[in-house]
This record gives structure tokens, C-alpha cells and sequence, in this order.
């Protein structure tokens, strides 16, 4: 009787343990998913940052480039003496 007592106890610590580990695991599942979506935002964030800075640092220079384009044939229309 004695050992059925002992095993029945040692079941029952046993599913304990397993429940309360189920649930740290169930609770590290979701501060784990939690923590994947802060990435994924933190990553998209990153790259919009990187395409807008890639966009206006582009859009910048050929504005520069236009500009620049603009004056040396406005130069080269005044050294040659337009009509």
C-alpha cells in the first residue's frame, strides 16, 4: 500500500512539474513571438529608412546633376553669343 502511495505521489508531482512547464514554455512562446514581431517591425522600419534615405539621396543628386546641367548650357548659350 505504501509504494501505491509513493507512485501515485510521485505521479502526481510529476504532472505538476510537466503543467507548470508547459506553461513556462507557453509563456516563453509568447514573449519569443513577441519579441520576433518588435524584429520584424524594427527590420521594416529599417528598410523603409534605407529606401527613403536611397530615394531622396538619389532624387537629390539629379536634382544637383540637373541643375548643374542647366548652368553649363546656360554658359555655353552666353559664351556663344545668343541671339
Amino acid at each position: 500500500m505504501h509504494a501505491i502511495r509513493l507512485a501515485v505521489h510521485a505521479r502526481v508531482a510529476r504532472q505538476k512539474h510537466n503543467q507548470l512547464f508547459h506553461i513556462d514554455d507557453h509563456r516563453a512562446q509568447i514573449v519569443k513571438g513577441i519579441l520576433q514581431l518588435f524584429q520584424n517591425i524594427c527590420l521594416s522600419i529599417g528598410r523603409t529608412y534605407s529606401f527613403q534615405r536611397i530615394y531622396f539621396g538619389q532624387r537629390e543628386r539629379m536634382t544637383h546633376n540637373l541643375s548643374f546641367g542647366i548652368q553649363l548650357l546656360v554658359l555655353r548659350l552666353v559664351s556663344q553669343g545668343v541671339k
